[in-house]
């Protein structure tokens, strides 16, 4: 086998609102050497909601991963060439599933979906002289429908499934890139990275970890 084809490869998967994508480098080089892209639609049920199908957001991923496998197999390339896997994804949208059975619970809430502008008027209300910046020395976040905090917090009030998963012990939340990443470790890895954790409103950019207040 050549140089080149021995050449080290990093995997990057672009999980975006309207389409999946996975992109092929050389490590050496930075020249691509495969990608695959497949779009798709999301759902919008009431004025001002924008869903997503969970499943969907990854079997698209996973089709992208196995087509850019083949095309680096047709150029005699060996996968194990592979070094490194990264995970760029719409932040804000919203996932909860089922730790037992690995099923989505309810829709992805996208990232712009607006239901929960009562909550941010209800929560803003809470806090000393109703100031929307009240969390920001915290998150950096103003309270806004656009975070995912807010989005869980409908959804436990919205969703029997949801609720009752929540009161079983099953109940996990993420993140796009944390519902890829359990799903292609087959439920090991619930993770996530700074990057996502800062759009949840929930994380403490001075710890860098979850704030237990904000968390209850």
């Amino acid at each position: 086998m050549s140089a080149e084809k021995q050449e080290r490869l990093v995997v990057s998967i672009d999980q975006g609102t309207s389409s999946s994508r996975v992109v092929v480098f050389s490590a050496r080089t930075g020249q691509v050497v495969a990608c695959h892209q497949i779009p798709f639609t999301s759902s919008y049920p009431a004025p001002g909601w924008i869903e997503q199908n969970a499943n969907q957001l990854y079997d698209t991923t996973l089709e992208c991963l196995n087509e850019c496998a083949k095309q680096i197999e047709d150029q005699g390339r060996d996968l194990k060439s592979i070094i490194a896997l990264g995970v760029t994804n719409q932040r804000e949208t919203t996932i909860v599933w089922d730790r037992e059975t690995g099923k989505p619970l309810a829709p992805a809430i996208v990232w712009s979906d607006a239901r929960t502008a009562d909550l941010v008027k209800e929560f803003t209300s809470m806090t000393p002289n109703s100031n929307p910046n009240a969390f920001q020395a915290k998150t950096g976040l103003p309270i806004h429908s656009y975070f995912s905090a807010l989005k869980l917090c409908w959804l436990l009030e919205n969703h029997v499934d949801v609720a009752e998963a929540n009161e079983n012990g099953t109940l996990l939340a993420g993140t796009v890139d944390c519902w890829i990443i359990w799903r292609l470790t087959n439920g090991k890895c619930h993770v996530t990275d700074v990057t996502n954790a800062s759009r949840t409103m929930l994380m403490n950019l001075h710890t860098l970890d979850w704030d237990p207040d904000l968390c209850r």
